[in-house]
């Protein structure tokens, strides 16, 4: 029987928050495998304590292999050390820096880093840099252009002294493991204090093998740009050729276009299905939400029915509001959990219209929603109809359904209809103005009177408890549900 290989895995995110012993642990087991997957780097690359210097303020914002560049402009120049550096005027030592990018702002760093030597140091280098840590990381900092990387770059690097250099490449793996909290890597100095407080001072250098991970990214997306630029230097000195893969290209294009069938875009099931709830002209709200809630007891239980949003006294057709109208939108359980089970779009629509079959009061439409949000799926003409001869309303109504009757009857059409209707109950009340002006009622007054008590009146909105509500005036319904009732209103004189 062959034996099993035992892998040490790291530990999830919760698990490193929760038990702070076994950070160290864990930390040094993602070192060992960087160290195992990339080997000994040999960093920082450099002959000398200068070296590291310089390297480690040229390299800020910029990539390796332009820091090359510039120090090979600097090595032929005759500017490779701290002194030389001093002496050169900074104009010039900036053209020469160039190809490591931000050269003006890099040459008064240098400039600034080999003047405090010669000034603090008498220009030894040693002597700098063998004070205790912390009294050399406050003195690299107080020099211009020295931040707190390439600080601990210097006092790692060129002075020897252990300090754990926090980059990129260490903030987004521990972020991304994990292994520390948001707080604690959101500062340089708070990530570099987790590490100090949980590595022993001898730990392996981290940072050889996060930079090697890196840098193969890198290497990699170069090759893969010199690639590419290759590439369209060829195709850009064959102008002929690619003109005619062009043209080819078009054709092949228009002919797949040309062979692809044309028609409105399939519906789709998108989860939820909508229901359309018309009653008739002039009805109340009060009667729309009895027959809305009268829906919503046959169709929800359903199974495969989730939930549902009604909105009483809305019209989804002209998207107005209307008392005699519902809309409701029916939530589907999830596709996942309805697959296979004989619960697709279709059939639950088909199930919800045969529950709602035997209800009179009101005219329901059930259809699914846009595949394109602004684009139904329905596709025609609109026909407008005008009274040439001075008919009415009702003469136009008459008309306007004898035309829609036919329309629905021709072959080609259906679900012709319209939105005049003129079917709304109305009357008509007779105002004597002459006794109105005699008894000091002004007719505007009057007018008031019957659209508060008989409609309604916006007073104003009020905030409570974090919520607007809005304030109106209307009768009860008790009073205001017959014709007669009018003649009970009274006006202020």
């Amino acid at each position: 029987m062959a034996a099993r290989r035992r892998t040490k895995k790291l530990k999830s995110p919760a698990q490193t928050s929760s038990d702070p012993a076994d950070l160290p642990a864990i930390l040094l087991e993602v070192h060992r495998r960087l160290y195992q997957s990339y080997g000994p780097q040999g960093w920082w690359p450099g002959d000398g304590p200068a070296d590291v210097i310089i390297g480690a303020i040229l390299t800020q914002a910029a990539a390796w292999t332009n820091v090359e560049m510039a120090i090979a402009n600097l090595k032929e120049a005759g500017c490779w050390s701290l002194e030389a550096i001093d002496s050169q005027p900074e104009e010039v030592l900036a053209e020469i820096i160039r190809p490591s990018g931000y050269f003006n702002a890099k040459a008064r760093k240098l400039k600034a880093f080999a003047r405090h030597l010669q000034l603090n140091h008498d220009g030894d280098l040693n002597k700098m840099l063998s004070q205790e840590t912390a009294a050399l990381r406050d003195e690299l900092l107080s020099i211009h252009g020295i931040g707190p990387e390439t600080a601990d770059d210097i006092v790692l690097y060129a002075a020897g002294k252990p300090s754990f250099v926090i980059d990129s490449y260490t903030h987004r793996i521990v972020q991304r493991l994990g292994i520390a909290g948001e707080e604690q890597t959101k500062s340089y100095d708070g990530c570099q204090a987790f590490f100090h407080d949980n590595l022993p001072a001898d730990a392996p250098h981290w940072r050889q093998g996060l930079d090697r991970a890196g840098q193969r990214f890198n290497n990699a997306f170069e090759r893969f740009s010199d690639w590419y630029a290759r590439l369209t230097a060829r195709l850009v000195a064959m102008p002929r050729r690619m003109m005619a893969a062009y043209a080819l290209l078009i054709g092949l294009t228009a002919l797949t276009l040309s062979a692809t069938p044309t028609g409105f875009i399939p519906q789709q099931d998108q989860g939820y299905f909508v229901s359309v709830i018309q009653l008739p002209p002039g009805s109340s709200t009060t009667r729309t939400d009895a027959v809305m809630k009268q829906v919503a007891e046959r169709v929800l239980p359903i199974e495969g029915i989730k939930g549902t949003v009604m909105l009483s006294g809305f019209d989804g057709t002209t998207q107005t509001q209307s008392a005699s109208s519902a809309a409701a939108y029916w939530v589907l359980d999830e596709f996942e959990n309805r697959k296979g089970s004989g619960k697709s779009i279709d059939e639950l629509i088909a199930a919800a219209q045969a529950a709602t079959a035997d209800i009179n009061e009101a005219r329901l439409m059930i259809v699914k929603p846009p595949v394109i949000q602004g684009i139904g799926s329905a596709g025609g003409f609109r026909m407008m109809l005008k009274a040439d001869s001075g008919q009415d309303y009702r003469d136009m109504q008459q008309v306007a359904n004898e035309v829609i009757a036919k329309a629905n009857g021709q072959e080609g059409l259906a679900g012709v209809y319209t939105f005049f209707d003129t079917g709304t109950p109305r009357v008509k009340t007779d105002i004597d103005r002459d006794k109105a002006q005699m008894l000091g009622v002004a007719p505007a007054d009057i007018f008031d009177t019957l659209s508060v008590y008989l409609g309604s009146a916006f007073v104003n909105d009020f905030n409570l408890l974090g919520r607007t509500y809005r304030v109106t005036a209307q009768a009860e319904a008790d009073y205001r549900d017959d014709v007669s009732d009018i003649a009970g209103l009274h006006a202020r004189s």
